[in-house]
């Protein structure tokens, strides 16, 4: 069995829809929103077009730090604390 890598742990975390969303419920962040984005194409381009969109871009970048150390406390340290096969 390969051992899994900090980025392949953090593609699992990322492709879980559900632990997106409590990730974003328990930090009241958005995080990977940009990823989910229903705004319609006209808001879309208003947001770009006044550059709220920027303010957006940016938050989105804290949050999905945010979200890398929250899996690298809570997920990655704990696995490897258990030994659970993580590459060193």
């Amino acid at each position: 069995m390969e051992e899994l890598t900090f980025q392949q742990c953090v593609y699992e975390c990322c492709s879980n829809r559900q632990f997106i969303t409590e990730f974003n419920r328990l930090s009241g962040r958005h995080a990977l929103a940009n990823i989910y984005d229903n705004r319609p194409q006209i808001t879309r381009m208003i947001d770009e077009a006044t550059g709220y969109q920027t303010v957006l871009d940016k938050q989105a970048h804290e949050d999905f730090q945010a979200l890398l150390m929250f899996i690298m406390e809570f997920v990655w340290i704990p696995l490897l604390v258990k030994g659970v096969n993580p590459a060193s």
